[in-house]
């Protein structure tokens, strides 16, 4: 089973296991950050997501789901909050994301130390006029098609290079800013 859920999805599961709304709604953009996939041009937050598979030790295991909540070995079986056995279900994954927030607060996830959960609240971060906010499954490409301009000047004007590689929350300019 494939558990792609969208950011309105990760927002009511949040809420069913007891985020307020503000912080349901912050939530849902670390998950779309976190565990970012992208299918038929829509992005979901991937809740079978495995990752940190490099970083695991005897300590900390991998990290699961669309909160990349990192495993702790100690409490494999358990039905603790790190338990890896349970982590890919998405209200369990959920619930170890509000037990993380209570306790370390939203600082414990990367994307939201470095601004990038900023890209799915648009609404409350609006970009700078003539910019765009990269989020999932975007290529310079893609981006050109959906504003109606060629990618290779959308490169040009941001001083992308090959390979090109942009990242969620990359904020590019639309227009060239000699011209503006």
């Amino acid at each position: 089973m494939v558990n792609l859920l969208t950011q309105e999805q990760v927002r009511l599961l949040c809420k069913d296991v007891g985020f307020n709304e503000p912080n349901a709604k912050i939530a849902s953009a670390i998950a779309m950050c976190e565990s970012a996939y992208a299918k038929d041009g829509k992005s979901y937050a991937n809740f079978d997501a495995v990752g940190d598979q490099a970083l695991a030790d005897d300590t900390w295991g991998y990290s699961y789901g669309g909160f990349q909540i990192r495993s702790l070995r100690a409490q494999k079986g358990t039905g603790e909050y790190r338990d890896e056995d349970r982590l890919l279900k998405p209200r369990f994954n959920a619930k170890s994301a509000r037990k993380i927030f209570f306790n370390q607060g939203w600082r414990a996830w990367s994307v939201y130390k470095s601004g990038a959960y900023k890209a799915y609240l648009q609404d409350l971060f609006p970009p700078p006029a003539n910019a765009y906010v990269v989020l999932s499954g975007d290529t310079l490409s893609g981006i050109g098609a959906k504003l109606g301009i060629d990618w290779a000047d959308l490169a040009r004007w941001n001083n992308l290079h090959f390979p090109y590689t942009i990242f969620v929350g990359q904020i590019l300019l639309k227009a060239d800013p000699v011209g503006v």
